[in-house]
């Protein structure tokens, strides 16, 4: 099972797992630098003039803070930035004034952004030894996880055709969404056997 922010167990000289939980005011700091930096990852937001869905950076970090922080922390902290962000902060991409931004055609990607962390945080948790390939398809089934109540909810909201929802919703963030993989990937097969001793 692999040393998460949500299960550090260093290994004895017996080879037996040695339990070391998070205090909780490590817990709470992990989970909320991780809705800040969503939040500010929102902010780097590049408008495209065909489509009303930005271009972010929020994939990354949900994709690399759910490998790191494991399931219950990295789901919790996107479950609280919708959280915030629908109780008026102004914390999505592009909103400045409290409004209902979860009911706009984004909205279901920031709903995406729960399920592809919970699914990375576990998939994460359950090893520590990934191959580069093995963890760049678990960024890439945490991506779809992303894109696909991201296109139901923009096709719904804008009365679209599957054509014309996956021109204006998938197509045109491809090439960043793979890219943002990659660089993910390249950082977790680096950092994913040293989470273990961060706190030891």
């Amino acid at each position: 099972m692999a040393r998460t922010l949500e299960n550090l167990t260093p290994v004895g000289n017996d080879g037996h797992s040695i339990e070391m939980p998070l205090s909780t005011w490590l817990t709470a700091t992990a989970v909320l630098a991780t809705v800040v930096a969503t939040t500010l990852a929102a902010w780097v937001r590049i408008p495209l003039p065909f489509t009303p869905v930005p271009v972010t950076m929020q994939s990354f970090v949900v994709l690399l803070s759910a490998a790191c922080l494991g399931r219950a922390r990295g789901g919790m902290a996107q479950l609280l930035y919708v959280a915030f962000g629908s109780f008026g902060l102004p914390i999505f991409a592009g909103v400045t004034v409290a409004g209902p931004y979860l009911l706009g055609p984004t909205g279901g990607y920031i709903i995406g952004f729960v399920a592809a962390a919970f699914f990375v945080g576990h998939a994460a948790s359950r090893r520590s030894d990934y191959g580069p390939m093995a963890i760049m398809m678990m960024f890439v089934a945490g991506t779809t996880l992303i894109f696909i109540p991201g296109l139901v909810w923009l096709a719904s909201w804008m009365q679209t055709s599957l054509q014309q929802t996956v021109a204006l919703g998938l197509l045109p963030f491809l090439p960043g969404a793979l890219l943002k993989i990659g660089v993910a990937s390249w950082i977790y097969t680096r950092l994913q056997r040293r989470l273990r001793y961060l706190f030891a």
